[in-house]
Order: C-alpha cells, then structure tokens, then sequence
C-alpha cells in the first residue's frame, strides 16, 4: 500500500514585531458579509467582535488554547507560590495578614499580565524581551517571600518589592519611603494592581474589539487551579517521605489518612471541572467569573496548604499516643510502688531513664544534645527524691478519702514529680514533632544566648515548645476548616453564573446541599475556641477523613442528573394515573392534541440540561417563541402542572 508521507512544515522564526490583528478580517465595512453560525454557537459567541464581518474596528486574534509563553508565565507563578508557601506559614494573625497580602500582589500581578495576553500575545522577539522582564519581576517576588511581612517591615524586602509606565513611576516614588522607618503606603501596591485590573475589566465593556468574548481566559484560569491543585499533590508526596522515614510508619492509620488526601483534592479537581460547563460565557458572567477567582484562589490555597500540614499534626499525634503507651504505664506512681513500701528514688529514676532511651532508640531526636540535656536533669531531679516519700505518697493514694491530707513536705516532694514528669513527657513530644518536620522553636526562643546552659530555663522553654505546637495544631486546624468551606461555596457561586440552563428543582436542591455543607465545614472550626475538645478531636483519626466525606457527597451530588429522577418520577405518575377515577365531564385529549398542548407547555417551562440531550447554546435557542429547530425529549419536568 502507498503511505502518504506527512508535510514537514519547519517552524517559524520569530520577527522583531509581530502584529496582533487578524490580518484575514480586514476588510472594508462595505465588504462585510454576515457570519453564519450554527445554533449551537449563536449563544456562546453573542456579543463577540466576530459575530458579524469587520465593521471598522481592528480585529485581534483569539487564541483557543494558551500559548507556550502563556503556560511559561503561569508556571513561574506556580513555583513562586511554591517557594512562598513553604517560606511562610500561618502562625498568628499577623502571619495570615502577611499571607494574604504576599498572594494578593502575586495573584494581581498575573491577572494584569494575563489579559493583557490573552488578547495581544504575539510569538515575536520584543515579545519574549517582554516575558523576560515579567519572568523578572516574579523572580523579586521569589526574592522577597522568606521575609515579606507589612507589620515588621524588612527595608531591603520593601524596597526591592517596589522596584519592578505608570505604575513602575509610582512604585519607584513610594521606594524611599521604607527606609529606617515603618510605612503603611505599601497600601498602594494594592490599589493600583486592583484599579489596573478593573479598568481593563470595565474598557472591555464598551469596545469589542477590547473584549474578552471568544478568548482563552477562562482556560487560563483554569490552568492556574489545576497548578494549585498539583502543588498540593506534591506536597502531599512530601509529606509522605517524611512519615515513612519515621519507624513503623505503615499502619492502616497512615494509610487511610493519605488516601483520604488524595482523594479529596481529586475530588476538589472533579467538582471544579464538572461544574465548569462552558469554557466560552457572555461578557457580564465572564467577568463576575473571573473576579470570583480570586477568593477562591485564595480559599484554595489556604485549604490546601492547611489541608497538607494537618496531615503531619494528625501523623504526629498519632505517634505521641503512641509513644507515650509504651513510656507512661511504668512511671504511674502507684503501681511502681505498689509491690514494694521501700521503692527507692533511684530505682524509679532508672526505670524512666530506660524507658526514655527505648523511645529515643525508636525516634532519635534531631536536636539531641539539648532534649537529651533536659530530660537527664529532670530524671536527675527525681533520683533526688527522698526515698520515704514514696511510701508516703502510695498510703496517700490507697486510703485516699477527705479526711487524709499528706504533710507539706511530701507534697512538695510529689509536685516537683510531677513536674519533671511533665517536663519529660514535653520534650519527648517535641522529639517526636521534629521528626515531622514541624518545629516551633523558633517562635520560642530563650531571651540571652547564656540561657541556653541553664537546664531550668531550658526544661521551660520545652514546655513552652510543647504548648505552643498544640496551638499550631488548632490554628492550622481553624483555617483549613474556615477555608476548606469558603472554597465550596465559592464553588457554588461560579457554578451558579457559569450555568446557561435554567436552574430546576434538582439543581437547586443540590446548590442548597453543597452552599449547607460549606457552611458547616466551616462553621465546625467554632471547636477552636474550646481547646480541650479541639485536642481531643486532633487525636482522633477524624480531622482528614471528615473533609474527604464532605467532598463525597459534593462529588455524588453534582453527577446526580435530572434525566433518571425524571423518568422515576414518570413512572409513578403513569402507576398512579392507574388508580385514578375520571371525571366524565372532562374532555379526553388526541395524541394530536396532546402533543399540541406539550409544544405549547413548553414555551413557558422551557427543558433544562438534565433532561434533553441538548447543549446549552441548543436548548436556550429552541426555548424561546420560535418553533425549536431541534427535536426535544420531553419528561416529567416539561408538562408539569407547575409549567
């Protein structure tokens, strides 16, 4: 047989200055000929520059997938993100103030630069100059991430974030005003990133050639989302090693919390795209959809990065029950001295020791000397007990009843115990959390380098340590919580002006479910301000699966069409019309008639996506006063008696 050889076309080179106008479309307003569309695209391109032939205004290109330089720009915009994530994290309220405000200014910046690409992008040499200088100015914002924080400004950080023709004259004006002082006109950052954001979002209004009608722009949305999406995915996988590097980190435990993650950030990914219908809408749903992105962008994020930190909080808690199992049952007071009146202060101070050093033979501590340092004194604390408090305190607790009081020197003896029982119990709970990479210590740090040699300061800062990563773990918990609900309902919103069909019963019902949900994931974050029952559910296995099921039943609810409940509610009305008297004054229609009256139905209770097998340009066009061009199925919801 003869095979036809393929045509081997050899790329073109870049000019110097490429022109961004459809140079095929100039034409004189007198040559213009009507554009033909077919009914399935007369609603996605209403209102386009292309609707009709030229009629004076410069026609641009429009792209229907982003452009190599396009999807470049969007993957500096991932990594930068990356780097910022893993620099900061959300400790406190200044922290998440910094946080919104470092993603704000990146978000902005990129929104500008994409549209302006997604209606002037051309592949030519002052173009890629161009992309260069943009690359530029996301490499500052990598520069400065580590130490971006508005409320304890860095002059360097400010300064370089400043210097990136309007905006860069302003930006270089307001430099001067970070040195040796703190200043709120980084206030203007924000002003004018968003005011270039919404004039060019408002210009489009009112010239079509300016519009954003028949461009790439929700794609490149899109594209975003799914880069947020897959940092999370590869932070998950991060986290992943670094439990597995810890022993016996396989258990039916580890492995239902991953797969919990992964499957709700797939789920996240299902619900976004499935609800994304049109990747074309009308200009004024275009624009709320797109303005939308940026709290969802926002609640995104700060979902998913909370979501990926609660997995080792959870990983970690686990660990410390489990630790603290094989180590706490033989340092209870009463049953070390329960067989034996004359237990020693020694004998109990080495029975703790040999207990600590099988846990830390299990998970050695990466900050060994000064953990080490602590527990070795408090357990030198305790071989300093004198031996007849044992005694004391096991009497103590055998006949303990209201009237039996131990002696002041006893219980002082029992309470310095306790304490260094405590101190111990903190620092091998700090051990542990080290391990996990989540380390606190930074944000509790002793006041003088002396301090570090006294070992009562350091047994403090251990405690201090200690609580401080439980209130991590409830912050964490909070906001990933508050954002994982902001991000559904936000979800609901676009799906709302992305939808094209009429919203019927079932949609609406779902709409109501999955808002409900969202606000319940959210609202569940209240247990924060109760940190007893907050702990208790952090200990649980609970934190991450409860997410995942909230996903579920977001994920079911939006592949639930109205078709099968349709057709299921036909059948018991046609059973039930079985057992229904007649009324013999009533006229019994024609299948003439009747098909009649269901034309005439449907002019006022015109089908929904669920039940035809139309799309959505097809069914709006055929629901108007016009006789339909299409042939229409028509159930249940069509000839309701509320149509």
């Amino acid at each position: 047989m003869d095979h036809e050889e393929p045509d081997i076309v050899a790329a073109e080179k870049p000019s110097w200055f490429k022109s961004p106008l459809a140079s095929d479309r100039l034409r004189r307003a007198s040559e213009a000929q009507p554009h033909r569309e077919s009914p399935k695209d007369a609603l996605l391109w209403a209102n386009s520059d292309d609707q009709v032939g030229y009629d004076g205004y410069p026609p641009f290109k429009r792209y229907e997938e982003p452009t190599l330089l396009e999807i470049f720009y969007d993957l500096f915009f991932a990594a930068n993100y990356n780097v910022f994530a893993q620099s900061q994290e959300v400790t406190n309220h200044q922290r998440f103030k910094s946080y919104v405000g470092y993603f704000s200014l990146l978000w902005g910046t990129w929104l500008v630069v994409t549209l302006y690409d997604v209606r002037y992008v051309t592949d030519s040499i002052f173009e890629r100059v161009a992309r260069a200088v943009q690359l530029g100015v996301l490499i500052g914002f990598t520069i400065v991430a580590p130490n971006f924080n508005p409320e304890d400004q860095d002059q360097s950080t400010m300064m370089t974030l400043c210097i990136n023709v309007l905006s860069a004259a302003v930006y270089f004006g307001i430099t001067f005003r970070f040195q040796n002082k703190q200043s709120r006109v980084y206030i203007t950052w924000y002003i004018l990133t968003a005011a270039e954001a919404v004039v060019s979002i408002v210009i489009s209004n009112f010239w079509k050639t300016l519009s954003f009608t028949r461009t790439h722009l929700m794609k490149r949305l899109s594209l975003i989302t799914v880069m947020i999406l897959g940092e999370s995915i590869q932070t998950v996988a991060q986290n992943i090693a670094t439990i597995v590097q810890t022993p016996a980190a396989w258990n039916p435990y580890t492995i239902g919390m991953i797969t919990s993650a992964t499957a709700t950030i797939y789920c996240v990914f299902l619900v976004y795209f499935d609800w994304m219908r049109h990747l074309q809408l009308p200009p004024l749903r275009q624009q709320i959809w797109t303005a939308l992105h940026y709290p969802f962008h926002l609640s995104l994020v700060l979902f998913m990065r909370g979501f990926t930190q609660l997995i080792l909080f959870v990983k970690a808690f686990n660990v410390v029950t489990t630790v603290l199992n094989i180590w706490a049952p033989d340092v209870d007071v009463p049953d070390a001295v329960a067989s034996d009146f004359n237990v020693t202060s020694r004998a109990v101070a080495d029975q703790l020791l040999n207990q600590t050093n099988m846990v830390f033979e299990l998970y050695p501590p990466k900050s060994d000397s000064v953990v080490r340092a602590v527990v070795n004194h408090s357990i030198a604390n305790i071989s300093m007990i004198p031996d007849n408090t044992w005694p004391d305190i096991q009497q103590w607790l055998l006949n303990f009843n209201d009237t039996t009081d131990l002696n002041d020197t006893t219980l002082n003896e029992f309470t310095i115990f306790i304490d260094q029982l405590f101190t111990i119990i903190s620092s091998l709970t700090n051990s542990v959390f080290t391990l996990f990479d989540i380390d606190v210590s930074k944000d509790v740090q002793l006041k003088h380098p002396g301090d570090n040699s006294n070992p009562i300061l350091l047994a403090e800062n251990q405690i201090k340590i200690s609580d401080k990563t439980r209130q991590r773990a409830r912050l964490v918990f909070a906001y990933t919580y508050i954002a994982c609900g902001c991000t559904l309902v936000l979800l609901v919103m676009m799906a709302l002006v992305s939808r094209m069909t009429p919203v019927g019963r079932l949609p609406r019902l779902r709409f109501v479910i999955c808002t409900l949900l969202g606000i319940g994931l959210a609202l569940a974050a209240v247990i924060f301000f109760n940190p007893d029952e907050a702990d208790n559910f952090l200990d649980s296995p609970w934190p991450i699966p409860a997410i995942l099921l909230g996903w579920l039943v977001v994920t079911i609810l939006v592949h639930i069409r109205g078709s099968g409940r349709a057709r299921v509610l036909d059948t018991a009305r046609s059973i039930m019309s079985l057992f229904r008297p007649r009324k013999g004054d009533k006229k019994v229609l024609s299948q003439d008639e009747n098909a009649d009256s269901q034309q005439v139905v449907l002019q006022f209770w015109p089908p929904t996506r669920e039940n035809t097998d139309l799309s959505a340009a097809e069914t709006l066009q055929g629901s108007g006063n016009a006789a339909p061009r299409h042939e229409r199925r028509v159930s249940f919801r069509d000839v309701s008696p509320k149509g």
